[in-house]
This record gives structure tokens, sequence and C-alpha cells, in this order.
């Protein structure tokens, strides 16, 4: 109810002592008109209105500030705090009562605090009106919380910056949750980079396998064609002993009819230049030598192939690398021959005194045949 004290005092102390106590006006006796005391009380209901609705909205503002769940600030401009709602004592553990005045600095985390200072030096340099940004703030459990932070420039009434007012929103679970994505996004990954890899190694095996079959057909193969060529090959080379043999007694036996029959019949003679026998005995001895080293040259050769046709073989052995290289020449020895194109090539083998080594021999050979 609006109060206007009329009094015949007219006394300026008791005036202001009215006013101060809640009165709306102060009327003296004899100074006052019915027009002026109407205005009066009309000024002072209006006021009251006014000053009752000012009180509600205050009300309503303080329970929406208490109330709400973000943390309401200021700060002055060395980033004391100034005004703190309820929520800060909510998510940080911190009273308001003993955070008020102290720096906002303590209550950040050790490794933001350097970016921290940075946002709000340039805030209250005046190089941004207002800023936006996630930061960690300590809690009175020896924890953190992951805050966003929305502030901007106050003003005094001359215009200069007299600090800060914003919002701090936790953010903690956002947080956990997009650091929970991020370590399952990883682990996919991490899965799918193993499965590709697992992927890539089955395609190995499957081509080494293959490989192997490869080999091993070919090793079967190369082993029956040398057994093929080696029996005959056999045959031919331990008969041209008794062969030459044969052959040298003959030529003997020859000589020993011209010596005691210089003059033999006419049809004879004849025979005999047909034939060119002179030449005959020269070069039958040739011929038959040519063949030992034919058949010398065969049976090394299937030698090789034997050796080759160990590929399909995959266990680990001892293995002389000489040998390994000279069946692969031995094998490969048509194509060092002279072409059309190129001369011969030339294999100069200065070996060492190598010992055998521990190895898969076919696929050694395999590569001294790449």
């Amino acid at each position: 109810m609006p109060i206007v004290v009329l009094t015949a005092h007219n006394d300026q102390n008791l005036a202001l002592q009215s006013i101060q106590a809640g009165a709306q006006d102060y009327l003296v006796k004899g100074n006052v008109s019915s027009e002026l005391l109407i205005r009066s009380l009309r000024y002072a209901v209006e006021r009251q209105l006014s000053i009752e609705a000012l009180r509600i909205s205050e009300e309503k503002y303080r329970s929406v500030v208490n109330n709400i769940k973000e943390v309401i600030f200021q700060t002055d401009t060395k980033g004391n705090w100034t005004f703190l709602n309820p929520a800060w004592a909510e998510i940080t553990g911190f009273s308001v009562a003993t955070s008020l005045g102290t720096p906002l600095f303590n209550y950040i985390y050790p490794d933001d605090r350097l970016r921290n200072a940075v946002v709000f030096r340039t805030l209250i340099e005046g190089k941004k009106d207002d800023c936006r940004y996630q930061i960690r703030y300590l809690t009175n459990c020896g924890g953190c919380r992951w805050l966003e932070v929305q502030a901007r420039l106050t003003f005094a009434l001359d215009g200069t910056i007299s600090g800060t007012t914003g919002t701090l929103n936790d953010i903690t679970e956002e947080k956990l949750a997009q650091e929970a994505l991020r370590q399952s996004e990883a682990r996919e990954r991490e899965k799918a980079q193993q499965l590709e890899l697992t992927l890539h190694e089955l395609q190995r095996t499957e081509a080494q396998l293959i490989q192997n079959e490869k080999m091993a057909s070919l090793g079967q193969l190369v082993a029956g064609v040398a057994h093929e060529i080696n029996n005959p090959v056999g045959f031919i080379y331990s008969n041209i002993n008794p062969a030459s043999e044969y052959a040298s007694d003959l030529l003997h036996l020859i000589d020993l009819y011209q010596r005691h029959y210089p003059h033999p019949p006419g049809d004879i003679q004849q025979e005999i230049e047909a034939i060119d026998l002179d030449f005959v005995k020269k070069d039958f001895p040739r011929l038959l030598s040519s063949m030992r080293e034919g058949a010398n040259r065969i049976q090394e050769i299937v030698l090789s192939l034997r050796n080759f046709s160990h590929l399909d073989k995959a266990e680990m052995k001892n293995f002389d690398l000489h040998s390994g290289i000279d069946s692969t020449l031995l094998i490969l020895q048509h194509r060092l021959k002279q072409q059309s194109a190129r001369p011969a090539i030339e294999v100069i083998k200065e070996y060492g005194n190598l010992p055998e080594v521990e190895c898969y021999p076919g696929q050694l050979n395999q590569v001294f045949m790449n």
C-alpha cells in the first residue's frame, strides 16, 4: 500500500526519514491544495505499482538465474569472479561464496590456462566483443569437467570496459561420448586394417600354394623327362667304350691286312677308294669320341634336371649354392649362346669356399632361374 505523509511540521530531516522509511511523498499542511494532494496520491500509487512490478520481475529473474543449469558469471577486468549463480557449485563443487573475488584462472585445468588467458586478454583488450570456446575446469573433488564458455564484454556507464559476462555450459557427457566414439572408430579402423592385412596374407598364401603346386607339377614333369632320357643315354654311354675297343681292333686288323696284302684284288681296291678308307680310319675314332662327349653332356643335363626336379620339396635342408647355380646355368645354356641380336654371354665363375646353407632349395633355384 502506498504511503503519503501529511503533517504540519515543515522539517526537512523528518521528510527525508519518512521517504527512507518507505513513504512515497511528504506534504506539509497549509501548503497542499486538493489538486496537489490528488496528484501526489496518484503518483504514489503509480510508483508503488512500478516498485511492485520491479520486485516481481527481480524475483522471476533471480529464480531463473538460481535454477538454470548453466553457470552465469561476471568478472572484472582482472579476471576475478564478481557474480556466480548456484549452478557453479553444482557443476564444480566450489561454493559461490568462497569463489567470488578469486581469479577465474585458479579453476582452469593447468594445461588449458595459457589458452584461456589468451582468450580473456583478447576480450579485455577490446580486440573482440565476444567469444565461444571449450575448456576444462577443475572440480572440488580433484577432477575436471569440460565446459563450453560463451563470454562477452561488459561496459561501465562511461563506455569503458568493466569486465566480462557470460555462461558456462557443462558438456562433459558430450565430450565423453565423442571420445568413446573416436576410440570406437579407431578400433574399427584398426580391425579393418587387420582384416586387410589378413586378406593380403591369405592372398599371398594362396599364391604361394598355387606356385608350390605349379612347381610340384613341374618337378614331377622334369623328373619324368629326366628318367626317360637317362635310360637310353645310359645304354648309349655304357656301350661307347666297348664300341671304341671294337673299332680299334677292327682298324688294327685292317692295318695288318694292308701290311700283308698290299695289293688287294681290283674289286677290293675299288671299294677302298669308294669309301675313302684312310679318312674313315682317322675319323671313326673321333666320331666315337664325339659320341662320348655328347653322352657326357646329356648325363650332365639329366643330372641338372634331376636337381631342378626337387623344386617341389618344401622342407628346409642344407644346400650347396654352387651346385644350384651350376644346375641353373646348365639348363639355361642355350640362352647364353650367340644370337642374332647379341654375342655369346660368357659366364665367369669365381666361387668362394662357401659352406652349405639351410634354405628351401627349390625356391632358391627358382630365384637363380629368374
